[in-house]
């Protein structure tokens, strides 16, 4: 919550390890940043965690404010890493030139209102995505007209290579945006039922509140979570393109940058678990895995997997034993499935969610955070 003395931020004083082995540190790059005169301290790892493994992050002593006051206690935290990764496909990772002759400056868009002439988009060599290698990310300058009755900056993706990728709505959209913690609002807008191109054909996620400060991973699950409200019908039924990022005043946060590396679109893959698509790795048993995230809010992925083609039914259970929803009730084949669990309108608390074939039966609990 204050700014640090640089010379006494070193690498050092942290460290990352699995729980079962904690002498294994994981390598990575370390990096002190001062954000409007908070230290932000960051680390990438460089190679990738196990899965489904018990980190402890570890913060020694030492570290100096510009007071010179010291820090005395060691913090620790631990956390589980997830039993997925990710499939990717790039949309635009922002190098090279792509930033100035692929993306409109903000005020070049009719869409684009309540702003002050400093508002533009630029590349940025110094706040970079260090996880992907990122050599370039794309800076936003916003300064909001507060008279103003409306807000929008619409920046616009207008041509390049990444304008010609098509997709449908079972993947993730995803970008890494650097928050500046101002409580401004960010979404994701694509075209619907290309090539048609309509202003009524433009469809937009939900506004995420950039609460955060650093390096934040967002992602629209364009299947199971919601649409917003803008042009479009709300609904994505067609083939999609991307249009732009936009944002939105959050009043108290008139100006600001904020970073954008790293859009893409991804599909969840099983990490340390049979592989359903690898005839030689197919499951030889059934098993329930825990939900992921958990907890969670407003929505969970369960993954299970069956041996064998089978009538599959789950369901999720308050903690009174009355059925809250059935997720699945049909025959799958063998392999590993997937379902997403969107919580609508529950109450926060513990719910257990039940697997259950003909031979075959086995819960978990999972925790819902209000």
């Amino acid at each position: 919550d204050e700014e640090l003395d640089s010379a006494s931020v070193s690498d050092s004083l942290f460290d990352l390890a699995p729980v079962s082995n904690l002498q294994n540190s994981a390598p990575g790059y370390f990096e002190h940043r001062v954000i409007n005169r908070h230290s932000l301290i960051s680390f990438y790892p460089s190679t990738t965690l196990d899965p489904v493994e018990l980190y402890r992050t570890k913060v020694l002593p030492g570290f100096t404010d510009l007071l010179g006051n010291v820090s005395q206690s060691t913090e620790i935290s631990v956390f589980t890493t997830t039993d997925y990764g990710f499939n990717i496909t790039t949309i635009d990772n922002f190098e090279g030139s792509s930033i100035t002759s692929n993306w409109w400056d903000p005020s070049s868009s009719g869409s684009t209102t309540g702003i002050n002439p400093g508002t533009n988009r630029s590349a940025n060599t110094d706040f970079v995505n260090h996880l992907t290698g990122s050599l370039t990310s794309m800076q936003i300058n916003y300064d909001w007209d507060v008279n103003a009755s409306e807000w929008l900056i619409r920046e616009y993706l207008g041509s390049g290579p990444p304008r010609s990728i098509l997709f449908n709505d079972s993947y993730l959209l995803q970008v890494y945006i650097f928050g500046d913690e101002s409580g401004t609002k960010f979404r994701f807008a694509v075209d619907d039922n290309y090539p048609r191109g309509l202003a009524s054909d433009h469809e937009v996620s939900g506004w995420y509140t950039i609460d955060w400060v650093g390096w934040k991973l967002v992602s629209w699950d364009m299947t199971n979570d919601s649409t917003g409200s803008w042009l479009g019908d709300g609904s994505l039924d067609g083939t999609l393109r991307f249009d732009s990022i936009q944002l939105t005043y959050n009043p108290g946060a008139p100006t600001g940058t904020l970073y954008f590396d790293d859009l893409r679109l991804a599909t969840k893959i099983p990490l340390g678990i049979p592989d359903a698509n690898d005839d030689t790795r197919l499951p030889d048993h059934y098993q329930l895995f825990q939900n992921y995230p958990n907890p969670f809010n407003p929505s969970t992925t369960i993954t299970y997997q069956v041996p064998q083609n089978s009538y599959v039914k789950i369901t999720v259970y308050n903690m009174l034993g009355q059925v809250i929803k059935t997720l699945v009730n049909e025959e799958k084949s063998i392999g590993v499935h997937n379902v997403t669990f969107k919580t609508e309108n529950l109450a926060g608390g513990i719910y257990i969610y039940t697997l259950e074939t003909n031979s075959f039966k086995d819960s978990k609990k999972m925790m819902l955070l209000k």
